[in-house]
């Protein structure tokens, strides 16, 4: 089930140790027909390009990434449409043994790859991923670091300080990306971070629950002055499944679904959702989209 075609070799041989009990673990949390799908999935979406060889891990920690090449002209208006098309997508492991080292995540070591193999099973089994959705969001937004709240917080300072009256339109625009992409990137957390809770417990490692789950959903509200003069709110803490009423180990299917269930307010945000859930969402090899792009 866990697939790594990267060159760290204790990596190699920890994936291989815990292999069967993840194969295991996999099927008793999605069910045995999706845990085949997911299987095949990673066979088919996963090569050797999909797990570069990094020195260092960006701010010393492992990440999923995905890539995106959207139709020529992809654009996302100031009311947040965008011509719905196909967009090619990739998904890639920014894995080093410092991020290994260093991660936080239990188990130690694999527990780190694990959780970025779980944003995996995420993208290849929803039909809308989140994390596609986020990085589409900010790909307009250059240098964005969207797994940082303090990075947000500046990204949008730097916005506020750079707005003139000829470029507020655009800049509001921009403000409104960042902060949908970052909602989102929050709920594509707490999916991986629930699968975590699951899948790690059922190969034997005692892991306790995320301190957020079942808690009401909390915003912080920030105000952007003059020119753009907005006010904006952001997730800071709770659980963005919390409507669904269910244990996790129920609702794993429900999450995969996302887009069913999370509301993110504003019009902007309603809009483009909308547009994203009428794209046709192709998933390939890193080596496929890489051709696809030299074309």
């Amino acid at each position: 089930m866990l697939v790594y075609k990267g060159n760290i070799i204790k990596l190699q041989r920890a994936v291989q140790e815990h292999q069967k009990r993840a194969q295991k673990a996999y099927g008793e949390v999605f069910g045995t027909k999706k845990a085949r799908l997911l299987e095949q999935l990673a066979g088919d979406l996963l090569d050797e390009r999909s797990f570069p060889d990094l020195v260092q891990s960006e701010g010393g920690t492992n990440h999923l990434a995905v890539g995106t090449l959207p139709y020529t002209d992809f654009r996302i208006d100031v009311d947040g449409s965008f011509r719905a098309g196909m967009i090619c997508v990739t998904a890639f492991f920014k894995i080093s043994e410092e991020g290994l080292k260093n991660s936080k995540t239990q188990p130690p070591y694999i527990g780190s790859f694990i959780h970025e193999f779980n944003h995996f099973a995420a993208f290849a089994l929803a039909r809308k991923p989140s994390i596609v959705y986020s990085s589409l969001l900010a790909s307009e937004c250059a240098g964005v670091h969207l797994g940082s709240t303090i990075e947000v917080m500046k990204y949008l300072k730097k916005i506020a300080t750079e707005t003139t009256a000829e470029n507020r339109d655009d800049q509001a625009r921009k403000v409104r990306l960042v902060c949908n992409a970052y909602m989102c990137w929050n709920v594509e957390e707490k999916i991986a971070r629930l699968i975590d809770y699951l899948v790690f417990n059922k190969m034997g490692y005692r892991v306790d629950a995320p301190d957020w789950l079942g808690q009401k959903k909390k915003y912080g509200r920030i105000s952007i002055a003059p020119p753009l003069a907005m006010i904006i709110q952001i997730p800071v803490g709770g659980d963005p499944f919390l409507e669904l009423n269910k244990k996790p180990k129920d609702m794993v299917t429900d999450i995969l679904e996302w887009q069913k269930y999370i509301r993110f307010g504003e019009p902007f945000a309603t809009k483009a959702l909308e547009c994203y859930l009428e794209c046709d969402i192709r998933k390939m090899k890193f080596s496929a989209i890489e051709k696809l792009d030299s074309i």
